[in-house]
């Protein structure tokens, strides 16, 4: 369990992590992972926060460093790249579309079913996309 540094008093408040691991192989060694995953999700909402502001600096930077702590796992390079077609940089975000897609085509399929009206608000993005299944 990990808590703030300074108590309230309530732990249901204080607390950020209840992992349980102890059943594990390497019970530490799982404990830095899933945290390292966790940290990952937190930068990916400052990303997202970002996103919304129009903010494409912090995004980068963001998702910069969820993409580090998430290791070889694709999906904050997919939010990423999302985060790119959102903002109009539909070149940025297709290469990189393209690049996850390489190793696993569902991610475009997931990016087809995703309500156009907020990711892909441009057909000629979407027809893009939809170009990346062939």
């Amino acid at each position: 369990m990990i808590v703030e540094g300074k108590s309230t008093g309530r732990l249901w408040i204080d607390k950020i992590f209840d992992l349980r691991v102890d059943d594990g192989p390497e019970p530490l060694a799982e404990i830095r992972r899933l945290v390292s995953i966790r940290r990952a999700y937190i930068h990916r909402y400052r990303a997202g926060a970002a996103v919304e502001r129009g903010d494409l600096e912090t995004m980068e930077r963001e998702y910069a460093a969820a993409e580090r702590l998430i290791g070889e796992k694709p999906e904050m390079r997919y939010w990423h790249a999302i985060a790119l077609l959102t903002l109009g940089k539909s070149d940025d975000g297709i290469a990189m579309l393209s690049e996850i897609a390489t190793r696993d085509r569902n991610w475009v399929e997931l990016t087809l079913r995703l309500p156009s009206m907020k990711w892909l608000p441009d057909p000629s993005v979407t027809e893009r996309v939809r170009k990346l299944l062939k």
